[in-house]
């Protein structure tokens, strides 16, 4: 299985920073298709981040978008305990159901 590289280049900022199209009030807007997507967005954007507010900002938004991603993986991880438990009665957890 290969290994796909995630760590953050210049170069890989860069790319996904000129990909970024301008709102009208100056900001930028990633088009994300979903949360592992928009999570890179963030620490792309406050990689190249001056300004303390926009930093702040964009640490809340991660902040907030990492909690959903944690409750995500923990509600798919418990349907698959369930499902598991209910198909043949062993609990991959080592949990009582």
């Amino acid at each position: 299985m290969a290994v796909r590289n995630t760590e953050p280049t210049l170069a890989r900022v860069i790319e996904y920073l000129n990909s970024a199209k301008k709102t009208k009030s100056g900001g930028m807007s990633f088009k994300t298709t979903n949360t592992d997507d928009h999570i890179r967005a963030l620490c792309a954007r406050v990689l190249v981040a001056k300004d303390p507010d926009e930093i702040n900002d964009i640490m809340r938004q991660l902040r907030a978008e990492l909690r959903d991603h944690v409750e995500n993986v923990r509600r798919m991880v418990e349907a698959h305990r369930r499902h598991a438990v209910e198909r043949n009665g062993d609990d991959p957890l080592g949990k009582s159901a």
